[in-house]
């Protein structure tokens, strides 16, 4: 490709950096307008959720005692209640069959997607990036392919909310007009990246903040080496900047780009890249390299709503309250004088007071203690209904966590408050299914599919779940290979008995190796990912389904397939066949043989090989 002259050069450099920064300001406050005089400042938010979760006052002490207030974590007890009541694993992750073609394709998925996240530690990303979202509201996973080392290799990493920039009004990342995203590098780590320019000799420096680029100031520290921000624009861009001809017809064309540049915080702001966006899914949408996770959606709103946002108000009250109640009591156990004008008596002496028992006075009515009532019932009451409201709120009821509810409350109350945590919990994990059904298609499974060579191995453990399910159908496939082979058919007691000690030859390895094809994972319309209630909570599904099959018994086959997928378990791909010996009476051919020759031989299991002698 000619290489552009040294002013277009310099225009394209100059429109690259205009258009990052302006995303930058524009989206910094981020305003989130719920009527036309009340809005959310979304980023700032972000900060105050993160606050309550800690427990951290701006201003630590009461201004009128100058004790230290005490904080009642009331939003981190119901984050950690919704946690234990949310947490998926890798293990929850499934795929149905979009065709009754596509179960063992299904199966052989699950198995190869289940091995690579494992490989990645994806169950610890999970458990940390589900409080993150309860917390902020919204989470964000940027994945790409990694070609450094001549092999693809699928890559994530978590986002910080504070380190992404979008249009607060936006629907989702994917149809965003363009995001942005903030990173902190190395000036040797910009230099090593390929296909970036103008890389050397960058200067850096120690005052930025790595999540927060608005909050550096705040920090007294310095960063241990010199770093750069850099900043990361995926959208629409006019056409030239990428063909490089202003005086082209289709010149002031948008079209879906990639900006990368450094410098807006630390010194001298320089591009990088100016490249097309031709990334695209299976449908010819042009794809960036983000996907939110939200733990509710709001309309006309692209940040979600988290637990601790919903409960700002009560968590303020619920402090107030009980700090009041704190200082009432402390002033209760101390005592309150009045003390006669003119008599020397001094505050210094009152404090002395816990300490020695008395003061010199020279009239027993010079000093008189004041009577302090103690706080009311109604204190304790206010805290009990602000707990109820922020149950009311979050659903995180406390039968949910195995508590024991108030004998007062009525049967009907504790059946209430369980359906509707219940409910409020289902709702958020078909939502994670939805984000990871998403994520998986789109950016996990087309790289995946790339390092699946031919010859390339699964490891399949024999503490999966998965294992004794797998070893009947390679010990039915082995036989009946071996049958078809050797044109014999065995009685049902001779077929059970070499079945058994297939079996029994297969369990006693400790790994088994299943050779699979790339094509069987890359052809990803076979199968749609699946993490929803009925996931969670399969054997009301499957006696649903089984109800169903006693209703429309003609659909029962039908019925019987989407239970062994739905549960994740193979489908039987062979049915053993009714002994069919000679007519009674009559003896088998001389020279037939009962028992299949060669069962280590067979290599054949859901229409995929296996290396010989497994």
């Amino acid at each position: 490709m000619a290489r552009k002259p040294k002013s277009i050069e310099d225009d394209i450099a100059k429109a690259a950096i205009t258009i990052v920064d302006r995303e930058r300001v524009n989206w910094e406050e981020a305003v989130s307008f719920i009527t036309p005089k009340v809005g959310f400042r979304m980023r700032e938010l972000i900060r105050i959720c993160r606050k309550n979760y800690w427990g951290v006052f701006d201003d630590p002490y009461d201004k009128q005692t100058q004790r230290e207030k005490v904080w009642i974590g009331l939003a981190m007890s119901t984050v950690e209640t919704w946690l234990k009541n949310i947490d998926l694993d890798t293990k929850d992750i499934g795929f149905l069959a979009r065709s009754e073609n596509g179960y063992e394709i299904t199966e052989l998925t699950r198995l190869v997607v289940k091995d690579y996240l494992d490989r990645m530690y994806f169950g610890e990303t999970i458990d940390a990036d589900e409080r993150s979202c309860l917390i902020d509201g919204t989470v964000v996973w940027k994945s790409w392919e990694d070609n450094s080392t001549g092999k693809p290799v699928l890559k994530r990493r978590t986002v910080d909310l504070l380190n992404f920039y979008i249009d607060p009004t936006e629907e989702n990342i994917q149809t965003a007009y363009r995001v942005t995203e903030r990173a902190i590098l190395l000036p040797s780590q910009i230099e090593g990246m390929t296909g970036w320019k103008n890389t050397d000799d960058l200067p850096g420096s120690q005052i930025l903040n790595r999540i927060d680029g608005n909050r550096r100031s705040n920090f007294g520290t310095r960063m241990t080496g010199e770093y750069r921000d850099v900043w990361e624009t995926w959208g629409k861009i006019p056409k030239w900047m990428i063909t490089g001809d202003k005086e082209a017809e289709d010149a002031r064309e948008e079209v879906d780009g990639h900006i990368v540049i450094s410098g807006l915080e630390a010194p001298k702001p320089t591009m990088h890249l100016v490249e097309a966006n031709k990334k695209k899914d299976k449908f010819g949408v042009v794809l960036k390299p983000y996907e939110e996770w939200r733990a509710a959606k709001i309309s006309n709103r692209w940040y979600g709503l988290g637990v601790i946002e919903r409960l700002l108000a009560l968590q303020e009250y619920l402090n107030t309250v009980v700090n009041i109640r704190i200082n009432r009591g402390y002033v209760s156990q101390l005592g309150l004088f009045k003390i006669k004008k003119g008599k020397g008596i001094t505050a210094q002496m009152l404090n002395r007071l816990p300490v020695n028992g008395a003061i010199q006075v020279t009239d027993m009515d010079d000093v008189q203690q004041m009577t302090v009532a103690e706080a009311g019932e109604t204190s304790y009451k206010d805290e009990e209904v602000i707990k109820y409201w922020a149950q009311a709120v979050t659903s995180a009821y406390p039968i949910s966590t195995g508590e024991i509810l108030p004998s007062s409350a009525s049967a009907t109350a504790t059946a209430v408050a369980n359906a509707s945590s219940k409910s409020a919990y289902t709702m958020f994990k078909e939502g994670t299914g939805g984000f990871f059904e998403r994520w998986i298609d789109r950016a996990a499974l087309p790289v995946i599919a790339k390092t699946v060579k031919q010859g390339d191995i699964i490891r399949l453990g024999a503490d999966d779940d998965k294992f004794k399910d797998l070893i009947t159908t390679i010990a039915l496939f082995n036989v009946s290979e071996a049958m078809e082979k050797s044109n014999v058919i065995p009685s049902q007691q001779e077929l059970m008995t070499v079945l058994a000690q297939e079996e029994e030859k297969l369990s006693k390895k400790p790994q088994m190796f299943i050779e699979i094809l790339q094509e069987l994972l890359a052809d990803e319309v076979d199968t749609r990912v699946h993490i929803t209630n009925e996931d969670l909570d399969s054997s009301v599904t499957v006696q649903n389904l089984i109800q169903l099959a006693q209703i429309a018994p003609q659909d029962a086959p039908d019925i019987v397939k989407q239970i062994y997928d739905l549960m994740g378990l193979e489908r039987p791909a062979f049915k053993a066949p009714a002994p069919q010996g000679p007519p009674q009476g009559q003896q088998a051919p001389v020279g037939a043989r009962a028992m299949p020759p060669n069962l280590t031989g067979m290599t054949q299991v859901a229409n995929s090989p296996l290396p010989n002698g497994q």
